[in-house]
C-alpha cells in the first residue's frame, strides 16, 4: 500500500456523484471546474446541468451570444469566468475543430484557465501525470508535514506553500491521475475540513500525518490574512417610464463587466440631491421615491446601496434599454448586487 493508493481507495469507496464525474469528457470537467471557482458544490450541480443541457458541446458554446451565457451564469458570481469560458470556446472550435488542447502548454494559453484548471484538465479528463493544487490539498500537505509556511506566499517560489503541496503529492502519484487527484479533493472538502477539528478518525491518510501523530492539526495551516474589505456608498436611479424601467449595459471591463444594470452614483445621496442633479440634466420628473437600501458584500468590497425610482414625463437621452419587468427577469443577466431591487420591482 501507498499513499496513492490509499487516497484512490477511498475515493472509489466514498466519492460524491456528481454530473460531471458520470461523464468526463474535458469540455464537461473544464465547464465544471471553471464553474467550480471560489463556489461550492451544491450551488453549481443546477447550474452545470442547466449549462450543459443548452450547450452540450464546446461548439455549441462557442455559436451562442454573449448575453445568452451571461443569463444562464446568472447569480453564479464571478462573471469573468463564463466571459472568458465563452471566448475560449470560440478559440478552441476556430482553431482546435472544437476539442481542448491535452497539453499544458496550450490550455495554459486560453483566457481564464491558470494552472490548476489547466491541471484539472489533463488530471481528469486525459489522465496525465498531473496534480491541480487549490487550498484544500495545501491544508492537506500542511499537516501531513507539518509545514508552517505562510498561505500568503503559496504562489511565490519553491519554498512557497503551493509549490511544495503540488512537489510533495505529485511525487507520490502512482497509478490514475484522475481518482488520485479528486481523490485529494475529496479528502480536504470532506475529512481533513479547515477552521474547526479534521475527521482524522475516518482519514485514510493518518498513518502518514505527523500533525495527526503530534496531536497539532488545528495548528496548520498557519493562518491567512484577510484583507479588510472597502466600503462604499452607492445611490441606484432606478428610472420608469411608459410601464418600462431604464437599464444598461456596463463596460466590458471592471467590476461587473458585460451585465446589466441601473443608473448608478458614487456616494449616498439623498431625495433632494437627487432632485438638483436630475434638474441639472434637464430631466423632467413627476416623482422620486425611495425603493429600498441594502448592503451587497463582494469579495474585496461593500456596497451600501440607496435605491430610488425616478418616475420620468420627458424625453430620456441617454444609451440603454427601456425593459419591462418580463423582460428584465427572462432576458436580460444583472448581477445579484441588483437583485433586491429587481425584487422590489416585480
Amino acid at each position: 500500500m501507498s499513499l496513492a493508493s490509499d487516497v484512490v481507495s477511498f475515493y472509489l469507496e466514498n466519492k460524491r456523484d456528481l454530473p460531471w464525474r458520470r461523464e468526463p469528457t474535458p469540455y464537461r470537467v473544464y465547464v465544471s471546474e471553471i464553474m467550480l471557482q471560489q463556489t461550492r458544490i451544491e450551488a453549481v450541480i443546477p447550474y452545470f446541468e442547466r449549462f450543459m443541457k443548452a450547450f452540450p458541446t464546446l461548439n455549441d458554446l462557442a455559436q451562442a451570444d454573449e448575453d445568452t451565457c451571461l443569463k444562464l451564469w446568472e447569480g453564479l458570481g464571478y462573471y469573468s469566468r463564463i466571459r472568458n469560458l465563452h471566448k475560449s470556446a470560440r478559440i478552441v472550435a476556430e482553431k482546435g475543430g472544437g476539442k481542448l488542447p491535452d497539453t499544458y502548454e496550450e490550455l495554459i494559453r486560453l483566457p481564464g484557465i491558470g494552472e490548476y484548471t489547466a491541471k484539472a484538465i489533463l488530471a481528469f479528463a486525459f489522465h496525465k501525470p498531473y496534480v491541480p493544487v487549490d487550498g484544500n490539498l495545501m491544508r492537506l500537505y500542511a499537516r501531513l508535514e507539518e509545514d508552517k509556511t505562510p498561505p500568503s506566499t503559496q504562489k511565490g517560489g519553491k519554498n512557497s506553500l503551493f509549490t511544495k503541496t503540488g512537489d510533495y503529492f505529485l511525487k507520490r502519484l502512482d497509478g490514475d491521475s484522475s481518482s488520485y487527484g479528486q481523490g485529494l479533493m475529496e479528502l480536504g472538502e470532506r475529512v481533513c475540513i479547515p477552521d474547526t477539528a479534521p475527521h482524522c478518525e475516518i482519514c485514510p491518510l493518518k498513518a502518514y500525518c505527523k500533525a495527526f501523530k503530534d496531536h497539532k492539526t488545528l495548528l496548520y495551516p498557519s493562518p491567512k490574512e484577510k484583507p479588510e474589505k472597502k466600503s462604499e456608498e452607492r445611490t441606484v436611479l432606478v428610472f420608469y417610464k411608459g410601464g418600462k424601467y431604464f437599464i444598461r449595459k456596463r463596460e466590458e471591463k471592471g467590476l461587473l463587466a458585460s451585465l446589466y444594470g441601473f443608473c448608478d452614483l458614487e456616494g449616498k445621496k439623498d431625495q433632494n440631491e437627487i432632485g438638483e442633479i436630475l434638474k441639472e440634466k434637464n430631466l423632467k420628473v413627476s416623482s422620486v421615491k425611495k425603493l429600498c437600501s441594502y448592503k451587497h458584500v463582494f469579495t474585496h468590497r461593500i456596497w451600501n446601496v440607496s435605491a430610488y425610482l425616478v418616475s420620468l414625463e420627458g424625453e430620456f437621452t441617454e444609451d440603454g434599454i427601456w425593459a419591462d419587468k418580463e423582460s428584465m427577469l427572462d432576458k436580460y443577466s444583472f448581477p445579484s448586487a441588483y437583485r433586491k431591487i429587481l425584487e422590489k420591482l416585480v
